[in-house]
């Protein structure tokens, strides 16, 4: 077998058991990460649709037609977009609040109690 193949085999054993232990940390968090994905495409959408209402408001104004109702529109789906995206970094932010990076347990009041940093659950407390 020649060093390349062997090489390979194991680049592809490592991402199995990174993929592994991905799954593992997600496992339980799911619905959440899944809902702030939703959330932040939405809101991404949202915001790519803003440019074609400007577009629609230059046309309007330069053919001398009233552009009220497109301004309305342009400003709810600022406001829509704002929204989506503070709603779903919440989710984001409220999926990760639950979980202990040190010792990876989760709890929905924070810090499991080992010997991680109370505020933040990231680093051991010397």
């Amino acid at each position: 077998m020649s060093d390349r193949a062997a090489s390979d085999r194991a680049m592809s054993a490592m991402t199995r058991s990174g993929l592994r232990e991905v799954y593992r940390v997600l496992r339980g968090h799911r619905r959440g990460i899944c809902a702030a994905a939703a959330l932040t495409l939405t809101g991404s959408a949202l915001g790519l649709a803003q440019p074609l209402v400007v577009k629609n408001v230059i046309q309007a104004a330069g053919a001398g037609s009233a552009v009220a109702g497109t301004v309305a529109l342009l400003v709810a789906l600022f406001l829509a977009q704002a929204l989506v995206q503070a709603v779903g970094r919440y989710v984001m932010v409220r999926t990760g609040e639950g979980w202990c990076w040190v010792c990876g347990s989760t709890s929905s009041t924070g810090c499991c109690g080992c010997r991680c940093a109370p505020s933040t659950g990231t680093a051991p407390v010397t």
